[in-house]
């Protein structure tokens, strides 16, 4: 789903804010294509959300680079401390590194900041859907004007519903569930000029359509391309701890064998190192693993896979302008966005920075 957190060169909600040309190309669909009741009420949680999201994320990070650096001076402590001593700023970093990354867990564990971005975020999307949701309203009107009118009705009536639905918080997302807001006004109530249905079909394919597919093609390049480095990097990570661990077996049973009585035995410093990039090995990978568990991007690029999939298939079946195929495009469009919400609340209370 749109996000305000961009990639260079990309506008991000330009569905629900267009651009001034665009607007000005088809003036007489203004509260179709600005909905200003819905945009101001977007950007209220869309703000909120990027905030609570950044709030999240740094805090996660930074949780987990202080539990890194704790378990690594406890790895030194156990494993080279007798070797090459400790010094005082081993100290000092030790516990300021365990006190911040303690913080910052008890933050987003007590302080639901999970929780806030989710229903910002969900309040977000549900305007969004509900301002393309409007344009179903064609087939109840006769002309420009009086689908303006509808689409200004409609929308303030939806966004209340929506806040009062909100007041419930958590179990708002909990109980969501996309077939309970299928669109109800398929059945055309009037008959509008063919000019009226293709320019609406125009507007909606290039606002809805074409902006949900370039969308989730570019986050799916996007999450594809974040989740692969890590993943190798735990894997490796975890293949070096457990191979250098055969080896601290082996160089321990060697040494309890008569057949390494009086023979050359490996110094006790080498195999302290050995132990410690062992432990350095597994440590990384367990970071490594729960940062990606937070950032959820596997779960992101498969759900983008998706949903890319649905959105370029319904494209290429709704060329035609016919009233009764726009409305039922426009139907089927809007129920897969509520399904990929549906699923990107599930993806995001799965994930989390908790080690």
């Amino acid at each position: 789903m749109p996000s305000s957190q961009a990639q260079p060169l990309e506008t991000f909600n330009r569905d629900v804010n267009p651009s001034q040309q665009f607007v000005q190309a088809y003036p007489e669909f203004n509260n179709l294509i600005e909905n200003e009741i819905i945009s101001t009420k977007f950007a209220q949680h869309e703000k909120s959300a990027v905030r609570w999201k950044r709030v999240y994320t740094w805090l996660g990070r930074i949780a987990l680079v202080c539990i890194f650096l704790v378990m690594l001076l406890l790895d030194y402590q156990l494993t080279l401390r007798s070797y090459y001593g400790t010094s005082v700023i081993f100290a000092v970093v030790g516990v300021a590194a365990a006190a911040i990354g303690l913080v910052a867990q008890l933050v987003l564990i007590f302080a639901s900041v999970r929780e806030r971005w989710l229903i910002e975020r969900f309040a977000a999307e549900r305007l969004r859907c509900l301002k393309f949701r409007t344009f179903i309203l064609i087939g109840k009107a006769s002309n420009a004007t009086a689908l303006n009118t509808l689409v200004e009705v409609f929308s303030r009536e939806q966004a209340a519903h929506l806040d009062q639905e909100l007041l419930g918080g958590r179990s708002a997302l909990l109980e969501f569930a996309p077939m309970h807001f299928s669109v109800s006004e398929l059945t055309a109530t009037c008959n509008p000029a063919r000019e009226i249905v293709e320019r609406a079909h125009a507007i909606y394919d290039r606002l809805r359509l074409e902006v949900q597919l370039q969308h989730f093609e570019g986050r799916l390049a996007l999450h594809q391309e974040r989740a692969r480095s890590p993943a190798a990097l735990s894997e490796f990570a975890f293949a070096s701890g457990a191979f250098l661990a055969l080896i601290g077996i082996f160089v321990t049973g060697w040494s309890v064998t008569p057949i390494s009585v009086g023979a050359h035995s490996i110094p006790d410093s080498w195999q302290a190192w050995l132990y410690f990039l062992t432990w350095c090995g597994f440590v990384i990978s367990a970071v490594v693993s729960v940062y990606q568990r937070g950032s959820g991007d596997r779960p992101n690029a498969e759900r983008y896979a998706r949903y890319a999939r649905e959105v370029r298939r319904l494209r290429q079946h709704s060329e035609h302008a016919e009233l009764n195929q726009f409305l039922e495009t426009v139907a089927e469009m809007e129920f897969i966005a509520l399904e990929e919400l549906r699923d990107f609340c599930r993806d995001a209370a799965h994930s989390n920075y908790i080690f």
